[in-house]
C-alpha cells in the first residue's frame, strides 16, 4: 500500500511574506530638555531642542528602514506620557 505523499508550496524569495518579517518602531520622547530619537530595542538615535525636528528625522530613518524592507512606524510622546502614531509603513 502506498503512503499518500504532501504537497510541498515552495515560497519564492521576493514574497512580502518573506522580505517583510521585522518591524521596527521610533519612538519620540521628550526628557525634559530634549527631544529623544529611539527604537524599541534600544537604540538611541538624534536628539533635537525642536520638536518637529526630532519628528522628522524619526520618520526619515523609518522610510530608509522601510525601504530596506522592514516594516516601521513612528510614535510621539504627548504630554500625559502616551504614545501617539505619526507615521506608519503599512
Amino acid at each position: 500500500m502506498e503512503r499518500p505523499t504532501e504537497t510541498i508550496h515552495v515560497v519564492p524569495s521576493e514574497s512580502p511574506a518573506l522580505t517583510r518579517l521585522h518591524c521596527r518602531e521610533y519612538h519620540v520622547t521628550f526628557d525634559g530638555r530634549h527631544w529623544n530619537v529611539g527604537t524599541d530595542d534600544g537604540e538611541a538615535g538624534p536628539s533635537s531642542f525642536d520638536r518637529d525636528l526630532a519628528i522628522t528625522l524619526a520618520i526619515r530613518a523609518a522610510q530608509h528602514d522601510h525601504a530596506d524592507g522592514t516594516d516601521a512606524s513612528v510614535c510621539i510622546e504627548e504630554q500625559d506620557g502616551t504614545f501617539k502614531l505619526a507615521w506608519a509603513s503599512a
